[in-house]
Parts: structure tokens; C-alpha cells; sequence
């Protein structure tokens, strides 16, 4: 709940539902694979192996561009599959891997985010960006 707040708060595109569910659904598949281990002998996660791909294929899907060809929600889309493998640990019994793992996601989402905006506004580099409305003005602009 805490790391879907932590991006509704901050406005981006998956907020608190999303990360509830996502953390829900990746739980509930790893203690079913945990009961098809013990009651019939299943070697594979089949449940949990499917959650991962899908939280990976709805993850995709929260990526965008903008209009000037930058990839967006990144941060948002990389914090989906982890809390899917965060609840997943929390599933198999695997609490203190699960408290490190999301312990580090909580401090690279609210640390880090003001240490990066930091370091680009500091950057000697900047960009311009050109939108012309088809090629023929090119080589006018060149």
C-alpha cells in the first residue's frame, strides 16, 4: 500500500489500487503454488511464474513517450514487477527477504528521487527538442 501512496501522491500513472492488487494477486499465487508443492509434489511455480508475466505485460503497458520520444513511467513500471516479486516472497514465507526488499524499493523511491533531480539540474547539458510538422521543412531549419 505504502509504495502504490507513494506514487499516487507523486501523480503518476499506477497508484494505490493498482500496486494493492498487483501485490494481492502475486501473494495469493505464491501460496497457491507453496499448497501444490506440498500436496502434489509440484516442482514448478507454475501460478507464481504466471503472475510474474503478467505483472510484466501490465507493466509494459503503464510505459509511455512523450511527444518528444522520452520514455515515461518508468520508475512507475519497475516498482509494479518489484512489488510483484516483493509479495510474492511474502507469499513462499520469506518475510525478512520481503521487509530488506521492499525496505530498499521505499528508500530508492523517496531518497533517491530528490538526489536525482539534483544531479540534472547540475548537469552542464541540456536539451532542445524540434517538432516540424513533415520532413520538407528540414532542410529549410538546416
Amino acid at each position: 500500500s505504502s509504495i502504490g501512496y507513494e506514487r499516487a501522491v507523486n501523480r503518476h500513472f499506477a497508484g494505490l489500487r493498482p500496486f494493492n492488487l498487483v501485490a494481492l494477486a502475486s501473494t495469493l499465487a505464491a501460496i497457491c503454488d507453496h499448497y501444490l508443492f506440498d500436496a502434489y509434489k509440484s516442482s514448478i511455480p507454475f501460478i507464481s511464474a504466471a503472475a510474474v508475466i503478467g505483472v510484466a505485460i501490465i507493466s509494459c503497458n503503464t510505459l509511455m513517450f512523450s511527444s518528444k520520444n522520452q520514455l515515461k513511467e518508468l520508475t512507475t513500471s519497475v516498482s509494479l514487477w518489484c512489488t510483484s516479486i516483493i509479495s510474492l516472497c511474502v507469499g513462499f514465507g520469506h518475510y525478512t527477504t520481503a521487509l530488506i526488499g521492499f525496505t530498499i524499493m521505499m528508500t530508492s523511491l523517496v531518497l533517491f528521487s530528490p538526489i536525482e533531480r539534483r544531479f540534472k539540474r547540475k548537469s552542464p547539458l541540456f536539451e532542445i527538442h524540434l517538432e516540424l510538422k513533415n520532413r520538407t521543412f528540414l532542410p529549410e531549419f538546416l
